[in-house]
């Protein structure tokens, strides 16, 4: 059994490999689930020469930060990251998030939680579309998910830009797991990305899920540069 320790991303990552977890969002809450990692995994690329990666991510409008590492680890993309930023109501929050992914960029654990209360969200992946919650419940609803989009960043749009291939103009439906940040509820949602321009130095992809879309810029890694009214990189490689 292995304690999951939500500000180290390396007990995580202990905790993924085939072990049971306690999570704990408060000194007394026991919740355990176990997750498959023994999926085969079909790497895409031998090497990350961007790795690792340090950015800065701000709103378009209002208050807020987001500083997020990403490192890899025992053949493991390792993202943590804190957000800080306003609700509509205006109320200050602060979001410490970490992802554990696969070298193909396919998202196997991802945990949430607010900084300074008891909050938290765990969900799991065998990395072939079933989920499970923090008692190691298999959730349903999100059958057929591979990545995940959490709504108080831009970062998670990298996930299905660089976990799949794409061709000019050629629309790829995907299925996520969209989590929100204002609650930590989730839902199956269907998105497309769509390849636009494939320049020297960066490239633009179509995102639409439902009725909103969006040009997405995006450098050689995948990385978001600029999300239009959304957000905008401060920090990092190709950073305006």
């Amino acid at each position: 059994m292995v304690r999951v320790d939500f500000s180290d991303p390396s007990s995580i990552v202990a905790a993924i490999r085939g072990h049971e977890i306690v999570y704990n969002c408060t000194a007394d809450a026991k919740l355990h689930t176990v997750i498959d990692t023994e999926a085969e995994v079909n790497k895409r690329w031998e090497d990350l020469p961007m790795l690792p990666a340090d950015m800065v991510w701000r709103p378009s409008t209002g208050i807020g930060y987001e500083h997020v590492k990403v490192r890899e680890e025992n053949d493991q993309i390792l993202i943590d990251s804190i957000v800080i930023g306003s609700q509509n109501t205006n109320d200050i929050f602060r979001v410490k998030y970490d992802i554990v992914l696969d070298k193909s960029w396919v998202t196997r654990a991802v945990a949430i939680r607010y900084l300074g209360e008891d909050q938290g969200l765990l969900l799991s992946s065998d990395g072939n579309g079933i989920w499970k919650d923090e008692q190691g419940q298999v959730i349903p609803e999100l059958s057929g998910c591979v990545d995940i989009d959490l709504s108080c960043t831009p970062f998670t749009n990298t996930l299905p830009i660089n976990r799949l291939s794409y061709e000019p103009l050629q629309q790829q439906e995907i299925q996520v797991v969209y989590i929100s940040a204002a609650d930590l509820s989730y839902k199956q949602v269907k998105q497309n990305y769509t390849l636009l321009e494939n320049g020297k130095d960066s490239s633009i992809f179509r995102y639409q899920s439902g009725n909103f879309t969006e040009n997405i810029t995006v450098d050689l890694n995948g990385i978001v540069v600029l999300y239009p009214n959304l957000f905008y990189r401060e920090m990092g490689p190709d950073a305006r």
